[in-house]
């Protein structure tokens, strides 16, 4: 499973990165905050959006002004694998 992490914002959203998930749907994510200087944002927005090839399954809430740790749970349907979750 692919795991984006974006940063939402009022227009488009940003995409910080992107990982994949574990077979027990753990992963974790890292991005280098230059991008939100670049858009005079101190703090992020945070989600984690997740996707089987390029079919999105479910996203996760949105974390605002996230920290540099944070958990991001994301509960997938029923007919797909374990609810995924991450630290930043």
């Amino acid at each position: 499973m692919r795991v984006d992490i974006v940063d939402k914002n009022v227009g488009d959203d940003v995409l910080l990165t992107e990982t994949a998930a574990d077979e027990f749907g753990h992963y974790s994510a890292r991005f280098d905050a230059r991008s939100l200087r670049e858009r005079d944002k101190a703090q992020p927005d945070l989600q984690a959006r997740v996707y089987v090839a390029n079919a999105f399954l479910a996203a996760s809430d949105v974390r605002y002004n996230a920290t540099n740790d944070e958990t991001l749970v994301v509960k997938l349907p029923p007919n797909s694998a374990a609810s995924v979750s991450t630290t930043r």
